[in-house]
């Protein structure tokens, strides 16, 4: 229980506050279902967000209009801070172009015209709100955007949260360079932080219209930089190079809203709204046209809704969650997986193992008496003088016949004569065999042995060494 409404579940997020459907019940069995939003006392900077939130409590408390989402009650306990607005059963119109985009289809052309011509009556209601002087408050929206837009299945469309709304005669202002808003819809000042109007909003319709007329997003891309920049310097698409079968006069009616000097666009959601309704060429929907059409894509959510209250499971004590990054109106279809990064991968590992059996052979402890013979390191370089003396390997050993074959067993070692030196014993009856690089770096691979004496016909003989 938060005050004297029971939450049920949470239906979505706003800011930094999580909105819940929540019950209210009184005596007598009077029961009504509401939306409300919460924040904890716990959340950082609570006392921001809590000025916030009164604020949008007594701006959406002055508009009085079918198409903007009234406000019920408003309070601030030792837990935190809530206001209470009128529930819309129902979906965003995120969500509804969602269900359009699932049936390979942009959203009906009457049907599109209804939600547009709707949600700018509520935006030019707020647009023009008045103080208890007399004054205009030049209140600006400043996240006119499908996730703000509430379609429900009587077929009713209602604009909300206010919670970043900018009022000009009041003592809170957000000072010049914040940027606040759904950057995917702000207008060029709204993205260099300048000061706004009215006529920011009515960019943010163009992109919403453009959006749902062409059935694709109005940004090549999604990410945050990449949709400013091109919102600045962009090249800003015509909706009939998507969609040539369209009137040209609604494509010139949506390019007008999209213009980058404010003073070229409409200068008031209303006579935005006229121009999209005459330039269509078709009558909006009616009320329960958009009625079948919202309970035929909301039917499985609200159906499982139905069933989490009728179970009755518990909310977490700290009714708090983060919100996800708002995406836009109408999400690019996934691309399809590549297959290069698997083939890659597997040609990295190839080559992996190729160079992995090739070190392995070539290394001295994997070439045995039975396998293979040692591969020799090359050898070193020599004198003339040894390059001469030193006799030749013959070019084929193998193709000699005179040769003999080895015995199958080793003859005795002949008998060596040694003499002592300081160092240990010499061995005098070995010959004297030049230095090998292999061998000064201490591994076990030995130069190649030199032919038999008998077989070799350029050998000097060489007296005995004594």
């Amino acid at each position: 229980m938060i005050g004297k409404y029971r939450l049920l579940l949470p239906i979505g997020f706003g800011g930094m506050a999580t909105v819940y459907l929540a019950r209210n019940e009184g005596p007598a069995g009077f029961r009504r279902e509401v939306a409300l939003k919460w924040v904890s006392a716990n959340v950082p900077g609570f006392p921001d967000l809590a000025t916030h939130l009164l604020r949008e409590a007594r701006i959406v408390g002055q508009i009085r209009h079918p198409n903007v989402v009234q406000m019920v009650d408003a309070d601030e306990i030792s837990d935190g801070i809530y206001l209470v607005m009128e529930y819309v059963e129902g979906g965003t119109l995120a969500a509804l172009a969602a269900h359009a985009l699932s049936e390979q289809a942009p959203l009906p052309l009457p049907i599109a015209l209804r939600i547009l011509g709707d949600a700018l009556s509520g935006l030019h209601a707020a647009h023009e709100l008045c103080d208890a002087e007399g004054r205009h408050l030049e209140l600006v929206h400043r996240d006119f955007s499908p996730q703000n837009i509430l379609i429900g299945v009587e077929g009713d469309v209602k604009l909300g949260d206010f919670g970043i709304a900018k009022v000009e005669h009041t003592s809170h202002r957000t000072r010049t360079g914040i940027v606040k808003g759904t950057v995917s819809y702000m207008s060029p000042e709204q993205v260099r932080g300048q000061p706004l109007d009215r006529r920011s909003d009515l960019w943010s319709a163009g992109v919403v219209a453009w959006e749902l007329f062409a059935g694709k997003p109005f940004h090549d891309k999604r990410e945050a930089i990449a949709a400013a920049m091109s919102t600045l310097t962009g090249r800003i698409p015509r909706l009939r190079s998507v969609r040539p079968e369209l009137p040209e006069a609604l494509d010139e009616a949506v390019a007008l809203a999209l213009t980058r000097t404010p003073a070229r666009r409409c200068q008031t959601a209303i006579e935005l709204r006229e121009r999209l309704l005459a330039a269509a060429g078709v009558a909006p929907a009616s009320t329960d046209e958009l009625s079948a059409y919202a309970r035929l894509a909301f039917a499985p959510e609200l159906v499982a809704r139905r069933a989490q209250i009728e179970l009755g499971r518990p909310v977490a004590s700290e009714p708090f969650a983060a919100p996800p990054e708002p995406a836009p109106l109408i999400a690019s279809p996934p691309a399809p997986r590549s297959r290069r990064g698997w083939l890659a991968v597997a040609a990295l590992l190839l080559v992996a193992a190729a160079i992995g059996v090739r070190s392995w052979r070539g290394h001295p402890r994997a070439a045995t008496p039975e396998s293979a013979p040692a591969v020799p390191a090359e050898p070193a370089k020599t004198t003339l003088t040894e390059r001469v003396s030193a006799p030749p390997e013959p070019a084929n050993s193998e193709a000699r016949s005179d040769r003999k074959p080895p015995p199958s067993s080793p003859a005795p070692p002949a008998p060596r004569s040694t003499r002592a030196t300081g160092k240990g014993a010499i061995d005098s009856s070995a010959p004297k065999q030049p230095s090998h690089p292999a061998t000064e770096a201490g591994t076990s691979v030995a130069p190649p042995a030199a032919p038999p004496l008998a077989d070799n016909p350029y050998a000097h003989p060489r007296p005995d060494s004594k």
